[in-house]
């Protein structure tokens, strides 16, 4: 390389981090491409019908923003005055879009005049039968036109001069905002449990919940508040629940994880550098292989992605110590020799630096075909950055390098040569098989107590004081945060209404059962019934009684009303007959809909037909949800049968995926070790490649058995950690047989090739060691596999040589 091609080299590699380094500022700050801590965002799709993952996207999105706080205190008035102090705080945190705290004084009309223009076709399904059976006794003479009861209960929610005999205050009763276990008092929501008097703040916050900064304002909001308000002495305690608090918590866990891996792992491989090379020039040019690798990594997983998660981000943390291996089998290569020589030898190197890549590759690409979200994004990450980085080492550090090349350390070099002769002897010939076969047989015991765990919640992990505060505030409020529902799909508004009715007749009718699986539900048709059941009802009612309003209201004279007021009920039947049945959209536009609204999707566009690619006619959507729910595989058969329905239980969902995808990860498996197999008998042969895959294998068996030692379950994690341990594990007995092929009959030279796998593998161990002790489930669960099984395949990495005559 002329001296104007290496000073063009550094230049061009300088501008090129610094563009870098620049788009990627730009991307995350003027673009505003976040960095992402919602962990529905990394969930595959589960549900064959699309309207269903825009269900569970809508629900997400509608309860996302929200936070539920409880205060509670053993004495009422202190409760209050708690309760306003918070509402105070919050509102002036800027922090919430919407804080409700106190509440108008009870209206009992509010409820009741929305649905009056109504009252003569709403009927409970307990009053639909009573008439019915009315009318078939009224047919036969035996029973006069009288209703059975009056409405002359103190707590009505209707007048009794518009609802006399009940039958509107029965269907009002029956609405689901009894779910809630809150009384007003004062203006406040409350609620007493163990003694104490809770009292209900509602608040929306001001931006999405998964934003750093509205994360901030809550955290310094809760923070104030447990300092001023919170008061052990007299009993004041502050409850909360909200999609915020739990994104906070894992963008908090990562960030600590993602320094602690990045700064650990850097440090310990700028002083394994240092202590080997001795070279301050090639620990800069290590450190630049991480940068650039790391670098590029992350800006074409914001083109391909448009965010980037922080789980991705720790894991890439660990990726480090594998994008600076080839950096150092280049030093270790190009040792002791001058520039002009070291430039010379690349070509040398390179077929070990491309078999490595190429495992590696594979490996990774195996977790970009699984349809995980997760699993893609860190398999586009790693990929990236290995590429990136081998294409630096290759182009970029020959540019780089000084006059000559320090060598290797005569310790490290020791140290190797000491390690090989160990190793080799132990796996050379007889003893070689038998501590193979010593090997599988320590398994057996180990395979036989594996059990496998496919549940969701290995993806991250949750903070136990918030779910556990979750769960006082649901039993104590009634505000279920349960995320599955009844979906129910229909062509019309009036067609939808109809389904979720018959969804409901069932689920009423499971809801009497002592073993029912859910205790009740709430739909959009329990405050808005079908216009086919609104004209049923109406009917009903006149052929009882409005169809003969003199003789009602002779019955009614004779019952004891007031003549002019039973003439004129009588007779309102026949008034209020031009009154248009209640629509949803009316109901959505009265204040009292809010908290039901999410249960309403409304019309949704339909996908286009799979055959002709013509688009289809549009679906209306609404959500079913079930509350108390105590079995959810018993709730998903209440709807066996029903047309237009789908049970939809995302986590259930992606727990099934899961194990779907754990199963074929063996065939994966399978076909990986083939093409790895190929790619290592093109090069050394049959035996050749075996014997190099020989310790990746024995180090995968090991694995297994271990976790079955440990009683650690064997989750889609662990078996896309195999995966990498195939792809990862077998580079060292590449490096190993590589630098033997270099070596020849140089016996230093061989120990100097040794000491760079030894070192390769030092760098791996130290980050994805350090991602063994990650608290988030998934990636400890990366971390405990590669640990394991890398360390074995280094261990194990002489089984390699046993072939040397057939070295190619």
């Amino acid at each position: 390389m002329t001296p104007f091609a290496r000073t063009f080299r550094r230049v061009f590699v300088c501008a090129l981090v610094i563009s870098l380094i620049s788009l990627i500022a730009w991307l995350l700050a003027v673009r505003h491409l976040p960095l992402q801590t919602n962990v529905l965002s990394l969930l595959p799709e589960t549900e064959r019908n699309p309207v269903a993952e825009q269900a569970v996207e809508h629900l997400a999105s509608s309860v996302s923003d929200r936070v539920v706080v409880l205060i509670g205190a053993n004495d009422a008035s202190t409760a209050y005055t708690a309760a306003a102090r918070f509402e105070t705080l919050a509102r002036a945190s800027n922090a919430f879009a919407k804080v409700r705290a106190k509440v108008p004084p009870v209206d009992l009309a509010f409820l009741s005049n929305f649905y009056l223009p109504h009252r003569f076709a709403l009927l409970t399904p307990g009053d639909r039968a009573e008439l019915q059976s009315q009318l078939r006794r009224a047919a036969s003479g035996s029973q006069s036109r009288m209703p059975a009861t009056l409405a002359s209960s103190p707590f009505s929610l209707t007048n009794p001069a518009d609802d006399p005999f009940g039958w509107l205050d029965h269907w009002l009763t029956h609405l689901p905002f009894g779910q809630l276990r809150l009384l007003p008092d004062q203006g406040w929501l409350t609620a007493r449990d163990r003694g104490k008097t809770w009292v209900l703040v509602l608040m929306q916050t001001q931006g999405s919940a998964f934003d750093t900064s509205v994360q901030q304002r809550v955290r310094r909001v809760f923070d104030q508040a447990t300092s001023q308000i919170g008061d052990a002495s007299s009993g004041v305690e502050i409850l909360r629940s909200g999609a915020v608090f739990h994104a906070a918590d894992a963008r908090s866990q990562a960030e600590m994880e993602l320094h602690r891996i990045g700064i650990v792992a850097t440090l310990g491989i700028a002083a394994l550098m240092l202590w080997a090379f001795r070279s301050g020039r090639l620990l800069v040019m290590g450190l630049a292989t991480i940068a650039f690798g790391t670098l590029c990594a992350a800006l074409t997983t914001l083109v391909f992605f448009g965010e980037l998660h922080l789980l991705t981000l720790v894991f890439g943390a660990a990726l480090i110590g594998e994008t600076v291996d080839y950096a150092i089998q280049y030093f270790v290569g190009v040792g002791g020799l001058a520039r002009d020589q070291a430039q010379r030898a690349l070509p040398v190197i390179r077929p070990a630096l491309r078999i490595a890549l190429g495992t590696s590759v594979l490996g990774y690409a195996i977790l970009g075909v699984v349809p995980f979200p997760a699993l893609r994004q860190i398999a586009v990450f790693a990929l990236a950055g290995l590429l990136s980085s081998y294409v630096f080492v290759v182009w970029a550090l020959p540019a780089f390098l000084g006059p000559k090349v320090p060598q290797l350390r005569g310790a490290v070099i020791g140290l190797a040569q000491r390690w090989l002769l160990i190793w080799r002897g132990t796996l050379a010939g007889r003893r070689g098989v038998v501590v193979g076969i010593a090997i599988i047989l320590a398994c057996l015991p180990g395979w036989a107590r594996l059990h496998t765990d496919d549940d969701v919640r290995h993806l991250i992990s949750r903070d136990p004081s918030l779910v556990a505060q979750e769960q006082v505030i649901s039993r104590i409020t009634g505000i279920d945060g349960a995320t599955q529902f009844w979906l129910v799909q229909a062509d019309s508004e009036e067609a939808l209404l109809r389904r979720e009715e018959q969804l409901g007749a069932r689920l009423d009718e499971a809801t009497a059962r002592e073993d029912a699986p859910i205790s009740g539900w709430t739909g959009v048709s329990q405050f808005v019934p079908s216009m086919q059941r609104q004209l049923d009802d109406r009917a009903l009612l006149g052929a009882t009684y409005f169809d003969a309003p003199e003789a009602l209201a002779s019955e009614m004279i004779h019952a004891g009303f007031r003549p002019d007021f039973a003439r004129q009920y009588a007779q309102a039947y026949h008034n209020e007959g031009e009154t248009p049945p209640l629509r949803v959209d009316q109901w959505l536009a009265w204040p009292g809909s809010e908290p039901f609204r999410p249960l309403w999707m409304g019309s949704i566009a339909a996908q286009r037909d799979a055959d002709t690619g013509a688009p289809g006619s549009d679906q209306f959507a609404s959500l079913t949800r079930p509350s108390g729910l105590r079995d959810s595989a018993q709730a998903a058969r209440l709807a066996d049968g029903l047309p237009g329905v789908t049970y939809v239980d995302k986590a259930t969902s992606i727990s099934a995926l899961f194990a779907r995808y754990r199963v074929a990860a063996i065939q994966w498996f399978a076909a990986a070790l083939v093409i790895v197999a190929m790619l290592l008998a093109r090069r050394y042969g049959w035996r050749g490649a075996i014997a190099t895959l020989l310790p990746t294998m024995l180090a995968c068996a090991a694995v297994i058995a271990t976790f079955g030692y440990l009683e650690l379950p064997i989750t889609l994690f662990v078996q896309m950690g195999l995966m990498l341990v195939l792809g990862v594990g077998v580079n060292y007995a590449i490096f190993l047989r590589e630098g033997e092929l270099r070596a020849g009959e140089d016996e230093r030279q061989a120990a100097i090739a040794v000491a760079g796998t030894l070192m390769s593998a030092a760098t791996t161990l130290l980050s994805f060691g350090l991602l063994a002790f990650s608290g988030m489930p998934s990636l400890q669960a990366f971390g405990l596999t590669l640990t394991i099984g890398i360390a074995l395949s280094l261990l194990l990495a002489p089984y390699s040589l046993r072939f040397p005559e057939l070295r190619q």
